[in-house]
Order: C-alpha cells, then sequence, then structure tokens
C-alpha cells in the first residue's frame, strides 16, 4: 500500500509538472480590457501531455476584475453615495470579437461602451 501512495504521488507531480511547462509556453491573448468597468479578460490555449501519452487542449481564461471600494454612483458627482453594488456580465463584454487583432496589446473584443452611470472608473 506504501509503494502505491509513492506510485500515486509521482504520477501525479509529472501531470502537475508537465501542465506548469504547458502553462509557461502558452500565448496570452487580450479578449477585453475595460477601464470603465475596471476588467481584464485575457485567454490562452494549454495543452497537457496525459500519462498515457496523449495531449489535451484547454482553453483558459483568466478575468482580472478591480473592485474600487471607494466608486460613487454618479463618478462624476464626488457628494453621490459609495456604490455598493458591481454587476460584471461577461457574455456583453465578449460582443464584437476579432479573431486576430491589428496589435498583441490590442483587445480582441470591443463591446460598445455601457451607460456614463453604470461606470465604476474613468476611461482614460
Amino acid at each position: 500500500p506504501v509503494m502505491k501512495n509513492k506510485e500515486m504521488l509521482k504520477s501525479f507531480a509529472a501531470i502537475l509538472l508537465f501542465t506548469i511547462l504547458a502553462a509557461a509556453d502558452a500565448e496570452s491573448h487580450l479578449l477585453v480590457k475595460s477601464q470603465c468597468k475596471c476588467m481584464t479578460v485575457t485567454s490562452k490555449s494549454v495543452v497537457s501531455v496525459l500519462p498515457n501519452g496523449g495531449r489535451v487542449e484547454q482553453l483558459m481564461r483568466d478575468i482580472h476584475i478591480i473592485v474600487p471600494t471607494r466608486s460613487r454612483e454618479n463618478i462624476s458627482d464626488p457628494t453621490s453615495p459609495l456604490r455598493n453594488k458591481f454587476v460584471y456580465k461577461i457574455s456583453d463584454f465578449c460582443k464584437n470579437c476579432n479573431q486576430k487583432p491589428t496589435l498583441p496589446t490590442e483587445p480582441q473584443c470591443k463591446p460598445p461602451p455601457p451607460p456614463a452611470d453604470t461606470c465604476y472608473g474613468r476611461d482614460i
């Protein structure tokens, strides 16, 4: 029984190592960058090698959201009350996507700008 646990641990460590190495080689693509909503979404394809020699390709999405705790309901009015509700509909941001951006730093998805009263930060 002890030998089986060591073998399983070695197999798990090998799979984890291959996954980490595959993730390090993957190129990340910027999908959405919204300074109004303080959100960035990137994606990349990660290829994992299975113990039996097979390969599995997975799509990873990294969603980075900064919640501005001192944001006002109306960001243009410093006397408006603090915002306590933040709504993020990721599907709305992934509309109007191009498969190939012209620049690597340019987002692939360009959703229409939200109304000013739903912005959590200022667009720069």
